[in-house]
């Protein structure tokens, strides 16, 4: 006699609720490929990605399939979140895929620090259109591979997400102001010894932004750099002495000329002065009070270029 053992029922599968993504659209008075260097140059991302108030470090950005960003958002208090991009799709400049999560320091992926239900990973696809140099950019964010409880947790928080998102885009918005083209009827142009040192300097100094760089095909040399400093251009090359070109101030005689830097505050004197003399610069003018109204001191920086720091000091 056979004996058939009954099988035990299946669960139940769970039924997942549907993902309501989240999509966010702005509109950019800019080029695509100005949003598109935003999104995708180490030093433009540190100056904008992130919440209002947070400042972004960037460790690690690797623009390929596969490739990663990772980075730390220091907040006023100290504090630091970590967060990291994985890109699974890029067909620039038309758009991006990446799939998101908080992260630490050695590049795990962690829970949302304040919300534990919150979808560990979520997929986010950004887009660039560009119509007569004006750029619509629209990102849709939603969960991966969540749980009912991550899903929930993600459909009921959107208006949290259009605040979060919201604050973001309004600081790109005024980064690509700042890294807007300005005409000006002169600007400096710098010989340097070591042009890709300086822009490391100045970067660290004066919190410069780099837009364009042009090498040479010795592949050593820069033909050409623009960066952007407190809102205004400077350009710079390394020596082409094959070219009978300018010598740097390093080699060659003192310059006669000074760059003058306006800044907002006549506090942003003392605290620049004192960052570069802690970079290498020299003093020449430590910071003081002027008969015409303003915060204002000079050095000189490693490469041979003397600076000229003035502030408008407030009116009674």
């Amino acid at each position: 006699m056979t004996t058939k053992v009954k099988k035990p029922a299946k669960p139940a599968a769970t039924k997942l609720p549907i993902i309501n993504p989240f999509i966010i659209t702005r509109f950019f008075d800019a080029p695509r490929e100005r949003l598109v260097a935003a999104w995708t140059n180490a030093d433009q991302l540190s100056h904008w990605w992130g919440p209002k108030g947070a400042r972004a470090t960037v460790q690690a950005l690797d623009m390929r399939a596969g490739g990663r960003f990772h980075y730390a958002l220091w907040m006023p208090d100290g504090s630091a979140l970590w967060g990291k991009w994985v890109f699974t799709e890029i067909v620039l400049p038309d758009h991006l895929v990446y799939l998101s999560s908080f992260s630490d320091e050695n590049f795990g992926t962690t829970r949302h620090p304040m919300a534990p239900v919150w979808p560990l990973e979520l997929l986010t696809t950004v887009t660039f259109t560009e119509k007569d140099g004006k750029t619509t950019q629209t990102v849709r964010w939603q969960p991966v591979n969540a749980s009912v409880e991550e899903i929930e947790a993600f459909n009921g928080m959107h208006a949290s997400m259009e605040g979060g998102w919201g604050g973001s885009l309004e600081e790109l918005t005024a980064h690509l102001a700042m890294m807007a083209p300005r005409p000006q009827a002169i600007t400096p142009y710098l010989t340097q010894s070591d042009a890709a040192k300086a822009i490391d300097w100045y970067r660290d100094v004066f919190g410069a932004v780099e837009r364009t760089r042009m090498m040479h095909k010795d592949g050593k040399r820069i033909m050409h750099c623009d960066l952007v400093i407190n809102g205004g251009t400077i350009l710079m090359s390394d020596e082409f002495g094959e070219h009978d070109d300018a010598l740097s101030s390093q080699r060659g005689a003192k310059s006669p000329v000074s760059i003058a830097l306006q800044l907002a505050m006549p506090a942003d004197v003392d605290t620049t002065f004192k960052t570069a003399l802690e970079h290498g610069g020299t003093k020449l003018m430590a910071p003081e009070d002027t008969f015409w109204g303003a915060r204002f001191a000079m050095f000189t920086d490693p490469f041979g270029h003397r600076w000229m720091l003035n502030a408008d000091k407030p009116k009674a």
